[in-house]
């Protein structure tokens, strides 16, 4: 008799052992990502617009307007924009391997507007050090992976408010912010 509830402790351990493997190492091995998908869908510093239930994207919540944007901060810091909107609205950046890295939304942004400047501690350095670097302008979130992408999501508070959350997450933009010559 204790031989069999050892073996099936042994068993249940192994188990769970190779379960949690199997769980934390999905994200590295998957290949039908987001990085992956949106990649199919644009460029580097492209917007695009995520419509609710097509495509890859099928469990987009249809109460938000969703856009996206790719980016790289290989060559410099990266300078995320929207246009002001009073609407409730979240950005979050992620890294390829979709970890989740800095998120805020339009209650926390100054002024209901998206602006954030992400890079490196040091290309951040260099535009201290340049004199181009406003520290009340943009909001500076530090961000160590090369590539990444942020999400746009606009709130859908009412039918007629459609058109206006559209709007809202079309005015997305991302672009590379050149460093300053050394």
């Amino acid at each position: 008799m204790g031989k069999l509830i050892l073996a099936l402790l042994v068993g249940l351990v192994g188990a769970a052992v190779v379960h949690i493997g199997v769980v934390l190492a999905m994200p590295r091995i998957a290949e039908d990502s987001a990085w992956s998908r949106l990649s199919a869908r644009g460029a580097l510093f492209e917007t695009d617009i995520l419509e609710a239930g097509s495509g890859p994207f099928t469990f987009v919540d249809p109460a938000f307007d969703v856009s996206t944007c790719r980016f790289s901060s290989a060559n410099g810091p990266v300078h995320l924009t929207a246009e002001p909107s009073s609407a409730f609205w979240t950005a979050s950046l992620f890294s390829p391997s979709g970890d989740n890295i800095y998120s805020i939304n339009q209650r926390a942004a100054l002024d209901d507007t998206l602006d954030i400047m992400l890079g490196t501690q040091e290309q951040f350095d260099q535009l201290r050090l340049a004199g181009t670097f406003d520290e009340n302008a943009s909001i500076f979130v530090p961000f160590d992976a090369v590539e990444g992408y942020v999400v746009l999501r606009g709130v859908v508070e009412a039918p007629s408010l459609a058109d206006a959350a559209s709007r809202f997450v079309a005015t997305l933009q991302c672009r590379a912010e050149p460093l300053p010559p050394t």
